[in-house]
């Protein structure tokens, strides 16, 4: 993976690679010759900071997702899908069971996980969180420049992207649009995407519509602080609120999944 920064962020993120490697990864900073040679398809000024990390890759949240379903049936764990949760159902501050379209499960623990739709399930008992739902829209090219380039983030222009199927790339560029329906099915916008190949003209001069095969807008949950939230509510002992970390999320699961099930069993 390539991570790019501005160069006034240089001191910072040699620092921050130097404890990276104490710490086993490897990651280094690339000269601006490695980079002309090697990672042809993105153009960068000598002066940018530029990080890579080979054994970075990505996950597939939904095939993560379903792969960690599946392994919880086969422990004991009851998967119901396709079920709304219409009401969380409370006695005494306590939490005692979620109404759904299926009927009334009643349970002493509340994990509320739900990501954009978490706020619409809270606010049935009174209890707002700061995490808002913003629109991603991300686009589809052929043949961008380099088969099989690496995955980049650039936190100078906003950019990123990774290789997808048959020699296709995904490219996004932020939108900042929040406090979406998440019930409302959505479309590619144009101007967003003439937004994303206008400033993508300094990277990925090569990318133009011609090239353009698609792509998808949808939405995700974020806080102000893009760290996603863990938190208790006295006003509803046993009910425990996990959302907000955007895309990073599924990367994190796991280590939250531990955290939260410490929280209840107190082990």
């Amino acid at each position: 993976m390539l991570y790019v920064e501005s160069e006034t962020q240089h001191i910072k993120m040699e620092k921050q690679i130097g404890e990276l490697k104490n710490s086993g990864h490897k990651i280094s900073i690339l000269s601006s010759e490695v980079l002309k040679k090697e990672f042809e398809f993105i153009n960068l000024p000598k002066n940018t900071c530029v990080a890579y990390e080979e054994q970075a890759g990505y996950i597939s949240p939904s095939l993560a997702t379903n792969t960690w379903i599946e392994t919880s049936k086969t422990k004991g764990a009851l998967a119901c899908e396709g079920i709304e949760v219409k009401e969380i159902l409370m006695d005494n501050n306590c939490v005692v069971g979620v109404k759904t379209s299926y009927g009334t499960i009643y349970c002493k623990h509340i994990v509320v996980a739900a990501g954009a739709w978490s706020g619409n399930i809270l606010d049935t008992i009174g209890i707002k969180i700061p995490v808002r739902s913003k629109i991603i829209q991300i686009h589809f090219f052929d043949e961008i420049g380099q088969k099989d380039h690496p995955i980049f983030i650039d936190d100078s222009t906003g950019l990123y992207g990774r290789p997808d199927n048959l020699g296709t790339s995904l490219v996004g560029y932020p939108v900042d649009k929040y406090d979406i329906d998440p019930d409302k099915k959505m479309s590619i916008d144009p101007n967003d995407l003439e937004k994303m190949l206008q400033n993508s003209k300094s990277r990925l001069p090569y990318l133009n519509k011609n090239l353009f095969i698609g792509g998808r807008r949808s939405f995700d949950a974020y806080t102000s602080d893009n760290r996603g939230i863990i938190e208790q509510f006295p006003q509803a002992e046993g009910l425990i609120v996990a959302t907000g970390w955007s895309g990073g999320g599924v990367k994190l699961a796991p280590g939250i999944g531990k955290r939260i099930a410490k929280m209840i069993t107190g082990v």
